[in-house]
């Protein structure tokens, strides 16, 4: 298979305002086209396509009595892959020789990033989903276990790309992910609990691996006779927030790319009618 790059990736253009860590004062940071030509003068180049190759086998195991088993192994392998490039400085002798040849908005940009071809990588995984249902006087029950084990390995990457950015492919998504839902219908109440596990994984603006956590929600809807469902939950159950990693510069608490999220607990009600 392959993948066009996007014209977002290809055409990006916007500016912020950020904190350098090494000094702690404001710089203007661009995400830029890797085309443009301050990109072009750090060594950035027209796009290409990702290509891929991609394997899997699966198997299905009916047990009976209510119990499922499914295993699918996979494994992806992508070249060129396209991923941001490292922050690399706008020097006074980039602005100067940009200057020289007219360029506009050369003095613009104290540091930027754009898009690259740069690596070449190999995704191998499992996905095993048990499922096991089962009814009794109290109502129908259904079990669903979902387990999910995926590696990425950085095969080539080019040396202007740092160890920061090789981590950030290879180990920037927890490795493990578990997830427990429990179902159960009587009558005219549903009720939904659910467990959802994350493994650990590694940040990169605090350069460090962040420990894994799990989030519980917990739900019940009743289904009035006349079309009404009223539902109320509670999302993060027991207000799970993930481990502390103060990236230096930006004073952020939690990590950006936290897979469950760092909002806390969230309970909510809802309103349903159906003709």
């Amino acid at each position: 298979g392959f993948r066009a790059p996007t014209p977002g990736q290809s055409n990006a253009r916007n500016l912020s305002t950020v904190v350098n860590p090494d000094g702690d004062v404001f710089e203007e940071q661009g995400t830029i086209g890797s085309t443009h030509p301050v990109a072009a003068a750090l060594g950035g180049q027209e796009l290409r396509p990702e290509e891929s190759e991609n394997i899997s086998l699966g198997a299905v195991f009916t047990m009976g009595r209510g119990l499922n088993l499914t295993v699918d192994l996979f494994q992806v392998n992508v070249d060129d892959r396209i991923a941001l490039s490292d922050t690399h400085d706008v020097t006074e002798a980039i602005k100067q020789q940009l200057r020289a040849s007219n360029v506009q908005g050369a003095d613009l940009f104290d540091s930027v990033r754009f898009f690259t071809n740069d690596f070449d990588t190999r995704t191998q995984g499992v996905d095993v989903v048990l499922t096991y249902g089962w009814d009794t006087e109290l109502g129908n029950t259904n079990l669903q276990i979902l387990f999910n084990r995926t590696e990425t390995k950085v095969l080539r990457f080019r040396e202007a790309s740092t160890e920061r950015r090789v981590q950030n492919l290879e180990r920037g998504s927890p490795e493990t992910r578990l997830n427990l839902t429990l179902t159960h219908n009587i009558d005219q109440w549903d009720l939904v609990g659910r467990y959802s596990y994350f493994g650990e994984y590694y940040d990169d603006h605090a350069g460090r691996d962040i420990d894994g956590y799990g989030l519980f929600d917990l739900s019940a809807q009743y289904h009035f006779a006349n079309g009404l469902a009223v539902t109320f939950g509670a999302e993060n159950m027991f207000d799970e927030y993930p481990e502390e990693a103060v990236a230096t510069g930006n004073g952020r608490k939690y990590p950006r790319y936290a897979p469950g999220g760092h909002n806390g607990r969230l309970v909510y009600a809802k309103v349903r009618f159906a003709l």
